[in-house]
Formats: C-alpha cells, sequence, structure tokens
C-alpha cells in the first residue's frame, strides 16, 4: 500500500479532509507520513472528534479497517 500526501495549490487535501471529518488519520502508516504532519494530522482528528464533524457526527462510526476485517470474515463464512 502506498501513502501520499496529496497537496493542491499550496494546500494539504489530507489535512483538509482530517479536519472536516471525512477520513481517519490511519496511525498504523504513520511512519510513512512526514514527521511534521504526524501532530497536525492527530490534533486534526482529535478536533473533529470532539465538534463532531463528518464521520464523527455518528454514534459510533466504524474504520475501514475494521469494516474490511468484518466483510473478510462474512466473505470466509460464505465459502465454507
Amino acid at each position: 500500500r502506498k501513502i501520499g500526501k496529496i497537496v493542491q495549490s499550496d494546500k494539504d487535501i489530507n489535512l483538509a479532509m482530517i479536519e472536516n471529518g471525512m477520513c481517519w488519520y490511519y496511525r498504523h502508516y504513520a511512519k510513512d507520513v512526514d514527521p511534521e504532519d504526524r501532530p497536525v494530522y492527530s490534533k486534526a482528528e482529535m478536533n473533529a472528534k470532539a465538534t463532531k464533524l463528518g464521520l464523527w457526527s455518528e454514534p459510533n462510526p466504524t474504520a475501514p479497517w475494521e469494516f474490511r476485517k468484518k466483510n473478510r470474515k462474512k466473505k470466509r463464512q460464505k465459502k465454507n
């Protein structure tokens, strides 16, 4: 899996998405994120959670990795 930073007109789109609650800051891949961006992304996610923006407005949002994990188990069960 490749991790990238999207920048448009000098704006960090990754950060904008996190700030607006449109995605998670996936700490599993933090080592692949610029060290200067890590605390900024983390704080942006905490702020989005605290203000219930985007996906954080849901009572129990499901992280993408948890969603995939559940669906893998379901697919395996169907095959058996």
